[in-house]
């Protein structure tokens, strides 16, 4: 009778579950529609314009006599050529080199501030025994040295952008380098 039992509960777990599977499932009621192209607008093209009408034919005169047209003298082909004579070389002018783009109309001031700091630059290296310096800040003195020769020729090109920003920090690194390595025989 246990048996029996156990055979139907078996049976009916078995049954309950079997259906279960077949009811589950994502009940849709409407699958994904893509929604209408809009309508189109045609408008219509403008008509080609009309012609106009036909010119009136001029009124009808009486052919007046008129001498008949004489031709006109044959030109001359080869024009003569003078003798002894040479034409005179053809000059040309030396193209205009192209002005340079100022940003700024008082490029005398902006000159005199980037030298100032250029000069204040190399006066702080001067300071510095590049010898006694450790590899990494050898790189910093040679990279400051570096932005003042690049100042120097982009103040020469007049690239004056570029040479107060190269002069400026070329100008904050030597100053931050001889803050702390000025060598002890400087002045």
């Amino acid at each position: 009778m246990q048996r029996a039992l156990l055979f139907a509960a078996a049976a009916s777990i078995v049954l309950v579950a079997a259906t279960g599977c077949f009811t589950a499932g994502a009940k849709t009621l409407d699958p994904l529609r893509m929604p209408e192209p809009p309508s189109r607008v045609v408008v219509p093209s403008p008509p080609p314009p009309a012609e106009p009408p036909p010119a009136a034919a001029p009124p009808a005169t009486t052919p007046v006599s008129s001498p008949p047209p004489t031709a006109p003298p044959p030109p001359n082909p080869t024009p003569p050529r003078p003798t002894g004579t040479t034409p005179p070389p053809v000059t040309t002018a030396p193209p205009e080199p192209t002005p340079t783009l100022q940003t700024t109309t008082n490029t005398v001031e902006q000159v005199r501030k980037i030298q100032e700091q250029i000069d204040n630059a190399k006066r702080d290296l001067g300071k510095i025994d590049r010898a006694k310096l450790s590899r990494a800040v050898k790189d910093q003195f040679d990279r400051a040295s570096e932005l003042c020769r690049l100042a120097e020729d982009y103040l020469k090109v007049k690239a004056f952008d570029l040479a107060d920003r190269c002069s400026d920090k070329a100008a904050r690194m030597a100053n931050e380098l001889a803050k702390g390595f000025i060598s002890p025989t400087s002045p």
